[in-house]
């Protein structure tokens, strides 16, 4: 082929592909059904069939066919990879996304039921974790719109309706005056393991080794610190659980409070 004039090399090549594009075509036909057009998978897979063409050498024994599949289906999930995710995670994931499906169906089969995820995780040679990595980023391949209704009628709200406004400055306000609100119904210490633990983000331990106790004496003052917090939420404009303050409180004494400041 390298040695024929480049009109006659051309020629042939145009044959070789028209002979070949069912095949790639059948290829393609593969990936239907994952949000992409077929005439764009279809065009992929064409791109893949010249590529191992042009690559191909019959003295390796192989035949166009058998080379040129592993090419065209790679050039399918690159462009599933690198094209179709809106939101793109780690390669890493895009990459175990199609093997997962595949595991999933395989243990289906041999084992007659649906498999834990601790056997996906063993097959696929990845933690736990990772599956639901996966899951969560597949997500970002076919996101849910804003304008999804969510209801059937004409004038049913919208997703981006009811999501929150990240700058929504007076609901921000409201919330930390309750919160300051209900601090005031904590002791000193509370309000001090509240600070380290929820504005500070430290540790059990980390707390622990300030406070000089040890990390199951935080874990069960935190459990009644949020159990009197939960009350005292409940019973707004009444006497605190402590007896030390009235939840509702005066605002501007609330504002000034230590404990967060």
């Amino acid at each position: 082929m390298h040695d024929l004039p480049a009109d006659e090399r051309g020629r042939i090549y145009q044959r070789v592909v028209n002979a070949y594009l069912p095949f790639a075509r059948g290829l393609a036909s593969r990936y239907r059904f994952r949000g992409e057009p077929s005439e764009d998978l279809e065009q992929v897979a064409s791109l893949g069939l010249v590529l191992a063409i042009v690559r191909f050498d019959p003295s390796k024994g192989a035949t166009l066919a058998d080379f040129a599949a592993p090419t065209i289906t790679g050039e399918l999930r690159k462009h599933f990879r690198d094209r179709c995710w809106l939101v793109r995670p780690p390669r890493r994931l895009q990459e175990l996304r199609p093997r997962l499906r595949e595991v999933q169906q395989e243990l289906e089969q041999s084992l007659r039921r649906q498999p834990t995820l601790d056997e996906v995780a063993d097959t696929l040679g990845v933690p736990v974790t990772t599956i639901a990595e996966i899951e969560r980023a597949a997500t970002g391949y076919e996101p849910v719109s804003l304008e999804t209704p969510l209801g059937s009628a004409a004038d049913a709200a919208t997703l981006g309706e009811i999501l929150p406004d990240a700058e929504d400055d007076l609901s921000r306000l409201v919330d930390q005056i309750t919160v300051h609100s209900l601090l005031t119904c904590l002791t000193d210490r509370q309000r001090r393991i509240v600070q380290l633990r929820y504005f500070q983000e430290k540790t059990q331990q980390e707390i622990a080794d300030e406070l000089g106790v040890s990390q199951v004496q935080v874990s069960r003052l935190l459990s009644q610190i949020l159990a009197r917090l939960r009350e005292a939420a409940e019973t707004v404009g009444e006497q605190c659980p402590n007896g030390d303050c009235s939840c509702e409180g005066n605002v501007s004494e609330h504002a000034r409070s230590p404990a967060i400041a």
